[in-house]
């Protein structure tokens, strides 16, 4: 925490100098709101930090890419000098995709499977939860000691993660 701040100089040093992109992810966790009533030195730590990069952000010249899923948390003093793109969620043609595209080649499914219904059932779900259904779908069958994997393991595994949503929360 105490080295923050002048690794925030470094990056954006480095990439003025290698004329690079920076890209953070999760970036919510650097760009929060700054912490009004101090109580602690790790506050006040993460409120330095938030200040450098409100700095290094003014004074730097070439591109910087802040991703996150949670843009209500961000500081307004950050949001006054960052223009925001949202990504809306896939839509039903693209979520089908993205589904055919986790599936390995190789993976046995039952008949029952039905990749349409699934896409068109969880509609809020982006590409990164796809993908872990589908890899808990393969975990429940292996826990399960199947061949192949079912509709029902989709299903199971896609309710899981909006159960886990909730508890994120």
């Amino acid at each position: 925490v105490g080295d923050a701040p002048k690794n925030v100089d470094s990056a954006f040093y480095q990439a003025e100098q290698s004329d690079s992109v920076l890209f953070f992810d999760e970036a919510d966790s650097l760009l929060g709101k700054r912490i009004s009533n101090i109580s602690t030195g790790s506050e006040q730590a993460i409120n330095s930090l938030r200040s450098q990069l409100l700095i290094a952000i003014e004074n730097f010249s070439g591109i910087v890419i802040f991703a996150t899923n949670l843009l209500k948390n961000y500081d307004i003093a950050f949001e006054n000098r960052i223009k925001g793109i949202k990504f809306d969620l896939p839509d039903y043609d693209a979520r089908l995709k993205i589904w055919k595209e986790h599936l390995p080649k190789e993976l046995p499914l039952s008949d029952n499977v039905n990749l349409e219904f699934l896409s068109d059932k969880y509609t809020d779900f982006a590409g990164r939860e796809i993908r872990n259904a589908v890899l808990g779908s393969i975990t429940n069958t292996l826990i399960s000691n199947r061949e192949k994997v079912a509709q029902e393991d989709f299903e199971t595994a896609c309710e899981e993660i909006i159960k886990n949503r909730f508890k994120e929360e």
